[in-house]
């Protein structure tokens, strides 16, 4: 195989490469900005549900609240999923048909960081 040959072989092999990293850092890229506008918007919500309902009644869920507030969010977003969580990350309550609940806790430090930046 001549020279010119291998250096051919090796520019394509190497913008093929290039074209596999632009793709793969636009999808991350883009799902990271797309969580984030999530999070901006939806933010709006989880005050006005928090401000709204009393979730909570003599320590224990309202399960009542829990499902009105859950209603109110899905009418403005369905994609809204409203878990309570205690400071650990547990969940203590959901509205989410059995076969739909995936975890059973989940990582706080992002949260706690969300809630921090105001």
């Amino acid at each position: 195989m001549s020279l010119n040959r291998k250096l051919m072989l090796a520019m394509r092999a190497i913008l093929v490469a290039l074209g596999i990293a632009y793709v793969s850092l636009n999808n991350w890229s883009n799902t990271r900005y797309y969580q984030e506008v999530t999070q901006r918007l939806n933010t709006m919500v989880a005050r006005h549900v928090v401000a709204e309902e009393r979730l909570f009644t003599d320590a224990k869920v309202n399960r009542g609240a829990l499902e009105r507030a859950a209603h109110i969010a899905t009418v403005i977003n369905p994609a809204i999923k409203i878990s309570l969580l205690d400071v650990d990350g547990k969940i203590l309550g959901h509205v989410l048909p059995a076969n739909q609940v995936q975890v059973t806790h989940v990582e706080f430090a992002p949260l706690l960081r969300y809630l921090q930046q105001g």
